[in-house]
Order: C-alpha cells, then structure tokens, then sequence
C-alpha cells in the first residue's frame, strides 16, 4: 500500500502486496476454540468408555468359581439339593446310569416313582465329594452291558454311544475289561451259586449237568462265559451251549421258570431275590466269576471321569456317611424293606 499526496490531497493506492498480505492472515480465534471443545468432549467419552469396560472386567473376575449347581437327591423322594461348584471342568454335567433290579442297591420307590437304593446314595456322595455337577440316569442294565443267548457278551448301546458317561453297580469281570474300564470298588464281591427248586434232588445232584439247562439274567456278570471257565467243577454235560443257557430279563421270571420245571438251575449271585425264592446246591458251590465287587464302569477313552471319581470316592470311603449309606441298605425305614446284602457282607467296613 502506498500514499501520495495530489494537490494537497492523500490519496491511498492499494498494492497486489496488501492483498497477499491478507491472504495469509490467521484464521479467527473463534473458529481454533471450536476444535478444542470437540477434542476436549472426545477424550471425556474415551474415558468413560474405558472406565466402564475395567469395572465389566473385575466383576467378572470376581464371579468367577462361583457357579451354582443341582445334584439331584433321589434318597429324598427326589428333592434336588443345591450344591456350588467350582469352574474349570466342573461346569460339565456328568450322566451316570443305573437300572434296577427290585433290590437294596437299586429300586423303583412305588410312593415317588422315583430311583432309590444303595447305588444312587453312592452315586450322589461321590458326586458331591467331587465337587461335580451329576445327573441319575436311569435305563435298562443291557444298554450298559449286553449278553444274549449265543452271542458274545458286549458293552451296552447307552454306554458304547456316550449316551451317558459311565454306569454304577458294575463287577468287573474278565470280557467286560476288554471293552471298558473301572473305578476303585466301592463294595464287596458277592459270590454266585447255583439255585434250584426247594427241595428238589438238583440241589445235591448239581455237578451232573448233561442235559441239564441254567437261567441267568441279561447283562449280568453270571453268564455262559463264567460257567464253561469254571467247568472243571462238573463232571459232565459241558461246555455249556446256547440252547442250554436261557436268559431273562428280571429275577421274577427266572424264579418262576425254575419253580415251573422249565429249567433246571439258576445262576447268580448269593443275594437278592433268587437266593431268597430258591434254594443254593449243597457242596462247593461257589462259582467265580468277578475280578473285583461293584464299581462304577466307563469307556477307556474317559480318563478324566476315572481320575476324578476314584479320588473323590476315596475321600468319601474314609467318612463315616459311606458307613452310614452301607448301613441305610439294611435300614427298613431307608431301602431295608427291600431284599439284598447287608452292609457287612456288601460294604467295605
């Protein structure tokens, strides 16, 4: 910009100059304090948001362990009872089948419909001696091990398929360990006999079996295989063939083939409701056929299950609520009113 004086005049001329002078003027103060209160608001909201996810992340931290669970209580008449369990594997629902077979260990309670006995105490104690969240599962004895009339005895569809993860109540024996594998027993083996009809002279001829035929009970440890081991303890009439060896599903049936001349013998353990229906042949007549009493029985790819189980059942065996769950057997007022062992001849005491 330049000035000049005309006849006493001043006159102001503008330059290309100037106008790049303003040109290069800052941009107003206001326009710079806008932009500080939008970075100012977005820091503000970055700290709130980050405050929030550190307290989302120490309330779950401190939650954590402190699942509940239901183990459910069937020697209650079937009222559940809470149980807090920790994480980890813990959170895994556990599924143990047992059946029943109208005994001490096992029954369907009439009043409740609900499974009771020896073996869901057990179950259920172990369970709870774990710290696992279990289920009772209840289904037929031969989807756990299954033996038919000439076939080769087998594991079960329920426990072969992972229908559930192991089954209670299970001797071990010498073909079911070639298919699956077994916890610590928790009782005593029962020995097995022979059974024929009150006062009949098979109870002194036994060792004569030419001709003779024998019930046993699907999915039970005494079967064909058991009695041609043990032939040497007959003078006649073995190996024993499929169409000597009949089977039946319940004790019921077997007791009344006997009884009706149908068959000659049954075969099965020294408890429960053939031994009381029957009388037991005279002599030597203990036929073995267990490796080891009852246990709880699973595939062998399931390690885990084993490790916890026989470490817990341990813990409990040492407690006197094992000695109180043998002695409810004989209990009439628990499951006594049922037939079977008593707690010295079943239990580890």
């Amino acid at each position: 910009m330049h000035m000049h004086v005309v006849g006493g005049e001043v006159k102001v001329q503008r330059t290309e100059s100037s106008r790049s002078d303003r040109s290069t003027q800052p941009l107003a103060p206001k326009m710079s304090g806008e932009n500080g209160r939008i970075q100012l608001v977005l820091v503000v909201i970055a700290l709130v948001v980050a405050i929030a996810a550190l307290v989302v992340a120490l309330v779950g931290l401190s939650l954590k362990g402190t699942t509940q669970i239901t183990i459910p209580d069937y020697a209650n008449g079937g009222v559940p009872s809470s149980l807090s369990s920790s994480g980890t594997s813990s959170d895994k629902i556990w599924s143990i089948a047992i059946g029943h077979a109208n005994y001490n260990e096992a029954y369907i309670d009439e009043k409740t419909g609900t499974l009771k006995g020896f073996l869901i105490d057990i179950a259920n104690a172990v369970c709870k001696y774990g710290n696992k969240n279990c289920r009772i599962v209840y289904d037929v004895w031969t989807h756990c091990w299954n033996s038919e009339s000439g076939q080769v005895s087998r594991g079960g569809t329920g426990l072969m398929s992972d229908w559930y993860d192991a089954c209670t109540g299970w001797y071990g024996t010498y073909d079911r360990y070639r298919t699956f594998t077994f916890s610590d027993p928790y009782g005593r083996g029962d020995p097995e006999s022979l059974y024929a009809k009150p006062g009949s002279p098979l109870v002194t001829s036994w060792r004569e079996m030419a001709g003779k035929k024998i019930g046993i009970l699907d999915g039970w440890w005494t079967d064909e295989i058991c009695l041609n081991r043990n032939a040497d303890r007959f003078t006649s009439g073995t190996p024993f063939t499929s169409d000597r060896v009949i089977h039946y599903a319940q004790p019921e049936d077997l007791v009344e083939a006997v009884m009706n001349g149908d068959i000659d013998y049954g075969f099965q353990s020294e408890s429960g409701y053939i031994a009381q229906e029957l009388q037991r042949v005279e002599g030597d007549p203990v036929i073995p056929c267990a490796v080891h009493g009852p246990s709880t029985m699973t595939r062998k790819v399931n390690q885990e299950f084993l490790n916890w189980w026989n470490e817990a059942q341990k813990r409990l065996m040492a407690t006197t609520e094992y000695t109180r769950i043998c002695q409810d057997m004989e209990d009439r007022e628990v499951h006594g009113h049922k037939p079977g062992q008593t707690a010295e001849e079943y239990c580890f005491l």
